[in-house]
Parts: C-alpha cells; sequence; structure tokens
C-alpha cells in the first residue's frame, strides 16, 4: 500500500502504540498475529502502524485481559461489539470470577486444615495400640498393581493413580497408602502388599474405588521407613488381636503420614496402621 510519509505523523508505530498501553512490543505483536489488534497499515518494509480506534481497542484488549476475560472470548467479542454483548461477556467473566473465589477458598480451608494436622503430629501415640470407631471412607485403589511386582511397577502403578485424581485431591488429604492382607500380622515372611491407595471423602468416576466401611478399628502409628519396621508392629498387633480375641475383618490399611514430602530423613517418617475388627 503506497503512502505518503506525511500522512503518517497521525498514525502510531508498533513500538509506540505498546507503550501507549504500558505492554510490551513482543504482546502487541501476538495480539496481531491472533488477529485482535492488527494494523492499518503495513509498508513494504514491513513497518506496522496503527491508527486511533486501534488504541481504544488496545486498551480495551488490555482492560478484559486486567480481569483475566480468556483471549478466545475477547476475540470473538472484539468480533460482535455491542452493548448487549459487553454486558454478557463481563456477566460471564464475573461468573467466572466467583468460581474461581469459591474454589481458592475450599482450598484454603483445605490448607488450614492440613497445617492444624501437621501441628497434631507432635502429640501422637507412636508405638500404641488403639481402638478407634471409624467413619466410612472412600479409598481410590490401584487397578492392576500385584503383590509380586518390583518396585518400579508398583510406584507407577501408583503415579497413574495419583494423575488420574490430582484435581480432585484435597490438600489435606494428599495422604498415600498400601492395603496389606491382614494375613501380614501372624506370617512376618510374607509382605502380602495388595494395592496403593489415596483416601478421599466422595465418589469419582476417575478411578476405582473401594468403600472402607466403618467400624471399630484397630489403630497403630509408629515412626521409621515402612518396609524397614512393619514386621516388628504388624506383629504387635497380630499379637494384641490374638491377647483380646479379636477377630480381623479387613485388610490392614497403611497410610503414609509423613514421607518423602517432608523430610530427608527416613527415620522421621510416620505411618498409621488401621484395621478393622470384631
Amino acid at each position: 500500500m503506497k503512502i505518503i510519509q506525511k500522512s503518517l505523523k497521525n498514525y502510531f508505530t508498533t513500538g509506540e502504540l505498546a507503550k501507549a498501553c504500558n505492554i510490551l512490543r513482543k504482546t502487541l505483536l501476538y495480539y496481531d498475529n491472533l488477529g485482535l489488534i492488527q494494523p492499518e497499515i503495513i509498508l513494504d518494509n514491513g513497518y506496522r502502524y496503527y491508527k486511533r480506534a486501534q488504541l481504544f481497542l488496545l486498551e480495551l484488549v488490555v482492560t478484559l485481559r486486567n480481569i483475566d476475560v480468556p483471549l478466545a472470548s475477547i476475540e470473538a467479542y472484539l468480533k460482535h461489539r455491542t452493548p448487549e454483548n459487553y454486558y454478557q461477556l463481563l456477566a460471564q467473566q464475573q461468573q467466572n470470577i466467583q468460581a474461581e473465589i469459591t474454589r481458592l477458598q475450599s482450598l484454603n480451608s483445605n490448607l488450614q486444615e492440613y497445617l492444624d494436622s501437621i501441628k497434631e503430629l507432635h502429640d501422637l501415640p507412636l508405638g500404641q495400640i488403639k481402638l478407634e470407631q471409624c467413619s466410612e471412607q472412600y479409598l481410590y485403589v490401584t487397578p492392576g498393581c500385584k503383590a509380586n511386582d518390583n518396585f518400579k511397577k508398583r510406584s507407577l502403578c501408583a503415579s497413574r493413580l495419583f494423575l488420574s485424581l490430582r484435581d480432585k485431591l484435597p490438600f489435606k488429604e494428599h495422604y498415600f497408602g498400601y492395603i496389606v492382607d491382614s494375613r501380614a500380622m501372624f506370617d512376618e515372611h510374607k509382605f502380602y502388599g495388595k494395592e496403593y491407595f489415596y483416601p478421599l471423602k466422595e465418589a469419582s468416576d476417575k478411578a476405582i474405588y473401594r468403600l472402607r466401611p466403618a467400624g471399630a478399628y484397630l489403630t497403630m502409628y509408629f515412626k521409621g521407613m515402612y518396609m524397614h519396621h512393619s514386621q516388628q508392629y504388624l506383629k504387635q498387633l497380630g499379637i494384641y488381636c490374638q491377647e483380646h480375641q479379636l477377630t480381623p475383618l479387613s485388610d490392614i490399611y497403611v497410610t503414609s503420614i509423613l514421607n518423602y514430602w517432608t523430610n530427608e530423613n527416613t527415620d522421621d517418617y510416620i505411618y498409621k496402621l488401621e484395621i478393622r475388627i470384631a
């Protein structure tokens, strides 16, 4: 397009327009590539020039981006600018913001509960067997995980489960566990590991879950890495059941309370053992 140089004095260069709206030049070029704010004039040498109306449009785009309106929504609106569409655009973003506020409030509440639970770890009755009444709980288990699988295969099973649930796991429930056959209390020569699990309070269609029923559970906390200390504490549970004539009704649930997320020293790991009894 042939332009008389004098007539360009009322146009903005890319740098001038970007500076006028306090954005980076590359951001303006990005909007150009998206078709949001395109130059009125492109000279043969590639120089871009924008007219006054495009300054106003860029101010609008910057304002909408400041309240996190998606670029796709902005692009759709710029093609059909009317008061009604502007109202709908802002009303939709208000709904999006309210949903995000709700999500953040829930996350903040979960974090506070998790922080409180970490403080309570100092008072855990390590090594003591107690009887507790527990409510029902959803356990999301690793499908296809076999007891004789090596650690790599078992870890990959657990990783797939985490990936399927990571968007649904409240921070306070980022506890990881193992399901172990109750025979492990009486046979110290076998591990009897079955599956890994994450506990949640509600059902999800993203993973296989098992409902752990409410009831009376023997519980015990112990310190140290599970594979190094499990036989000792599982045996204690077995002896306790025999001495008190208790019948195991479930597998053993081993929950990792403090682990690699919180400790470099494996001797400081903390686990919780639970088994339903009658």
